[in-house]
């Protein structure tokens, strides 16, 4: 695990901190060996993504993709069509995966889901005279348009059977279809209907529900899963997403400020199976711990400091266990212990380097401090 190291006089070409990722040689391996990659996206669905008066494709989704071939050095083809043919043409694996993606249980054995990488409240549109709701029970009995084949579609039916759901090929048709009448309601993303409802000049409608609902609104990448290195490569380039950088893209395309993201939602974990398995069998994590202030040292017999802030952050969004060990031995002394598997299992304080390798896995960086 990378942060502010321990003084030690290590050459600065290994701890110069970069933009750059901290792929393992076997993802640099298969970025070098894949020139370019190709993913389905929606393209009628402003302003996520849609087809400009020039024939491209554009928006908010298509701004974080070209972020991600910054971050990896990887060039993204995108291939446009409507959400069903799109999602066919990821499950079929036509393609190397499908943007925009919620992680449902039915798609899990066709693709491998990235973390999240852009977060939107579900809301529930009606005329302005209609009243405010406290959930989507309140629409038993009436006919509420949803995007077909969309994770929208399927929790309305799956919680809400009463309601009289209607499906639509296209978010223009939906947006139409209420301000015609045809359905009393619509449910989805809020930033979708509040800009296509603006962007066809249709007034008169409010959101009367809105709320963040995970997996919905919550997009991922949706990712072959017979290219297991695909999904760490791009959950790496979404860790790496700034502040920032989401800020910019936000700004220059929603032209709405979003409810904030509530922070138990916000950080969650997504984690594999296999490591739920690992978790499951109760392991404990052998953390060094060096007299290091401010970022580790002991005081009234406590442990504290930066980086046990950091750890204790972790252990509670993913369940792990962490076991500090105070120790006063030469960091070469540890590292040899550690390769040798007789502890610890986690030290904080070593720079990403070649040698190291063999036997040691490293995070992205979590702390940043300058010389």
């Amino acid at each position: 695990m990378v942060c502010a190291r321990e003084r030690l006089n290590v050459p600065a070409h290994q701890t110069e901190l970069t933009e750059k990722l901290l792929l393992t040689s076997e993802e640099k391996s298969w970025i070098k060996a894949h020139s370019a990659i190709t993913l389905s996206i929606t393209d009628d669905i402003s302003p996520r993504s849609f087809i400009d008066k020039d024939g491209k494709i554009k928006g908010t989704t298509v701004d974080y993709v070209r972020l991600f071939e910054k971050k990896l050095g990887l060039k993204i083809n995108l291939v446009g069509s409507d959400w069903a043919t799109a999602l066919k043409l990821a499950l079929d694996h036509e393609v190397d995966g499908i943007l925009q993606a919620a992680e449902l249980e039915e798609r899990k054995p066709y693709l491998n889901f990235t973390q999240v990488y852009s977060y939107t409240p579900m809301a529930v549109i009606a005329g302005e005279d209609e009243p405010t709701i406290s959930g989507p029970d309140a629409l038993c009995g009436r006919r509420v348009g949803v995007l077909k084949d969309s994770s929208q579609s399927h929790y309305l039916m799956k919680h809400f059977p009463c309601i009289n759901v209607v499906h639509f090929k296209a978010l223009e048709q939906v947006a139409y279809a209420l301000a015609g009448g045809e359905i009393h309601a619509v449910f989805g993303n809020y930033d979708y209907y509040a800009n296509n409802l603006k962007q066809a000049g249709l007034v008169g409608f409010k959101a009367i529900y809105i709320e963040y609902l995970p997996p919905m609104g919550f997009a991922r990448i949706g990712l072959r899963n017979d290219e297991p290195l695909l999904l760490s490569i791009f959950d790496k380039a979404i860790a790496a997403i700034t502040d920032d950088e989401r800020a910019r893209i936000t700004n220059r395309w929603l032209g709405l400020k979003l409810p904030s993201v509530p922070a138990d939602l916000r950080t969650r974990v997504n984690l594999t199976p296999e490591e739920q398995a690992w978790l499951a069998q109760d392991h404990t994590v052998r953390v060094r711990v060096v007299n290091f202030p401010p970022f580790m040292f002991l005081e009234e017999d406590k442990i504290k400091g930066i980086v046990i802030d950091y750890l204790n952050l972790i252990a509670k969004r993913t369940g792990l266990t962490f076991e500090f060990s105070l120790e006063t031995r030469h960091w070469q002394e540890a590292l040899k212990s550690l390769k040798n598997l007789q502890g610890p299992d986690l030290m904080t304080s070593l720079s990403p380097i070649d040698e190291h390798e063999p036997y040691m896995v490293f995070s992205e960086p979590y702390s940043f401090s300058p010389n």
